[in-house]
């Protein structure tokens, strides 16, 4: 449906993800008891040239390392699978996340993400959940109507490569989306999981089986 008042964030930013088509035409409706009151600014615009979404270049990129999540290699991680998404960084740029938990456990989603991503402003990132293959193999295109867009910089340190942001809004009920564990105790892992977009592609996970 249409963007209304409630995305009108107080940052004044909105962002969105790919629309297919060669033309796009942007209507906006002032009621008329605040006729001339409302300020519309495009700041930016991203060509896709390749076409249909199905053609776009980061699908299939990632290296052979990475399974579907749909995959068996998926299945003990389901919970946490749903907790990844993909963000879009000034319309050009890709990387992962996921949403986390907190102390309190109230839902408030904060979303861990690496400082490495941090360009331009997170107002206008647009956050990309269940974007998965529907099939282990061969790989699949996935959904692209999962979204969040926008958030606020909470935290971030170049030398541990974190950025924590607090998202505009939770994420819909229908997202099905997870809230995913932390743990401060200083254990070593013996072995890792790591779930994410890899080049930009969709949703993968892979392991290691040595110790951090």
């Amino acid at each position: 449906g249409a963007f209304t008042e409630k995305n009108n964030l107080p940052y004044r930013k909105l962002g969105v993800d790919l629309v297919p088509g060669d033309a796009i035409i942007v209507e906006y409706f002032e009621p008329f008891s605040v006729a001339g009151k409302g300020v519309l600014v495009i700041e930016q615009v991203t060509h896709g040239y390749r076409g249909s979404p199905s053609f776009a270049k980061n699908f299939g990129d990632s290296g052979p390392c990475n399974n579907n999540v749909i995959c068996p290699e998926g299945a003990p991680w389901q919970d946490q699978i749903r907790a990844t998404a993909m963000n879009l960084v000034n319309g050009n740029t890709w990387c992962s996340g996921a949403l986390i938990n907190n102390t309190c456990v109230d839902g408030t989603p904060y979303y861990l993400t690496a400082n490495h991503c941090l360009s331009g402003s997170v107002a206008s990132w647009v956050f990309r959940f269940n974007y998965e293959s529907p099939d282990c193999t061969p790989s699949a295109d996935g959904p692209y109507n999962f979204t969040v867009s926008g958030a606020t910089l909470k935290a971030n340190n170049g030398s541990s490569d974190f950025a924590l942001l607090e998202l505009s809004s939770p994420p819909p009920a229908n997202y099905n989306v997870f809230y995913a564990g932390w743990d401060r105790s200083g254990t070593v892992p013996q072995r890792q999981v790591g779930i994410h977009h890899p080049s930009g592609d969709v949703k993968k996970i892979s392991f290691d089986d040595e110790p951090a």
